[in-house]
């Protein structure tokens, strides 16, 4: 096996990994927080206790939704061939950048010229890529 099909091998299994991960760790948060009030004897003090874990729970599970998505993406651009292209300028991302964050979907220089676009309207070339820039 050449190093190439080695390097592409580990990532993929690395990925599966954290698919695997994030499925178990989006299940265990969810089912942590199923409170049901109802079968409470609480005071006003448990119930926003309650809430407020219940809300938490919520905003971590979306973001290991988020994640997730991310890493099944990278996995399917790793199949497809299109891994480590970058999505605007469709030049190859750095090994570097892909080992930091291999769901990447652009390259650094892109990267920054998103994020400085955050906040005040984005080039619709940075919308199709991540309609969360807008």
């Amino acid at each position: 096996m050449n190093s190439a099909s080695e390097k592409h091998s580990a990532l993929e299994s690395r990925l599966l990994n954290q698919i695997q991960m994030l499925k178990a760790t989006t299940v265990s948060t969810e089912e942590q927080s199923g409170i049901n009030l109802d079968e409470m004897n609480a005071d006003e003090i448990e119930v926003a206790t309650c809430l407020e874990t219940a809300r938490s729970a919520s905003i971590v599970s979306e973001n290991l939704y988020q994640e997730l998505r991310q890493a099944e993406a990278a996995l399917q651009r790793l199949r497809s061939g299109t891994y480590g292209i970058c999505q605007i300028c469709e030049e190859p991302m750095s090994q570097k950048r892909l080992n930091a964050v291999p769901h990447a979907t652009l390259c650094i220089d892109c990267q920054g010229e998103a994020e400085r676009g955050r906040g005040r309207s984005v080039s619709a070339r940075f919308a199709a890529v991540d309609p969360t820039l807008q």
